[in-house]
């Protein structure tokens, strides 16, 4: 009669056990400062082939055009892969659902691309070769800030890794447009000058972006985690369309605006400035 009850108890408490393992939760971050850096991969952006452009003769320390004479360019410009810095905030008012907002400064430049593929080489005044050979290989810069805002999706905080996705809009900044393209030439004195090929009088420098990302959250510690994160950034570029009249001198080629697709992978570390307790039974 003894041995009964204290079988029935020890057949309780192993009942008991795994549900109350189970009922155990993870702390959950509510609220989050993402410090974080990454790399932006490049793309091609534009190229003019067998653009006619008008000769242009140095003499006598003038620059003149002269009219029915042409030689013939390839020029072409992408954007070069770079860095990306940013700050993101982030909010849970739940375990899965959350909002976000984020700064970040995107590094890029322009490298340009020239061929000269016909000329005169007997005009000896003419500058397009050397304003090709200057195009060809330069780079400038062109940085660019984005602010954007929107939702974060996770799974449930784990103690190990934490998978998540998250989309947002908002708005690039750019200090230049994409189209505008400068050469170079040694004047009679050493001196370099600086010389218009291609003009951009409608340069886009601001417009709406989309963004798409995915990563895990690894915890460090009871106020840090680290975040990697591969995203795809959906905004618009200028990119000219078509051959330029040649008789203007510098190059007014149409352009237009299309939306292209920005990779970026990054790797953050996460502030938990607040979080939630999970369950302790």
């Amino acid at each position: 009669m003894i041995r009964h009850p204290f079988a029935l108890t020890l057949a309780a408490l192993c009942a008991a056990a795994p549900v109350s393992a189970a009922a155990q939760t993870a702390d959950s971050p509510n609220l989050v400062l993402t410090i974080f850096g990454g790399f932006r991969a490049g793309k091609a952006l534009w190229t003019l082939h067998n653009q006619p452009f008008v000769v242009i003769d140095y003499v006598a320390n003038n620059l003149d055009s002269v009219p029915g004479h042409y030689d013939t360019l390839d020029i072409s410009r992408q954007v070069t892969p770079s860095f990306v810095l940013g700050l993101t905030a982030s909010y849970f008012r739940g375990r899965h659902v959350g909002f976000q907002a984020e700064m970040v400064f995107l590094g890029m430049s322009l490298d340009s691309h020239c061929a000269i593929r016909s000329y005169n080489p007997a005009d000896s005044a003419d500058i397009n070769p050397e304003l090709c050979g200057n195009i060809a290989g330069s780079s400038v810069p062109m940085s660019a800030v984005q602010f954007s805002a929107g939702m974060i999706l996770r799974a449930t905080p784990n103690k190990s890794a934490t998978p998540y996705v998250a989309f947002s809009g908002g708005l690039v900044t750019r200090a230049r447009g994409t189209v505008e393209t400068e050469g170079a030439f040694v004047d009679n004195a050493g001196g370099v000058n600086s010389f218009p090929v291609i003009a951009d009088d409608k340069a886009t420098r601001s417009d709406l972006s989309a963004q798409l990302a995915a990563g895990i959250m690894v915890p460090l510690g009871p106020g840090y985690q680290i975040r990697l994160e591969g995203r795809d950034v959906y905004t618009r570029l200028d990119y000219v369309s078509g051959l330029a009249d040649p008789t203007n001198v510098p190059l007014h080629p149409p352009h237009a605006a299309r939306y292209g697709h920005h990779l970026v992978f990054a790797v953050g570390l996460d502030v938990v400035l607040e979080r939630k307790r999970g369950r302790r039974y």
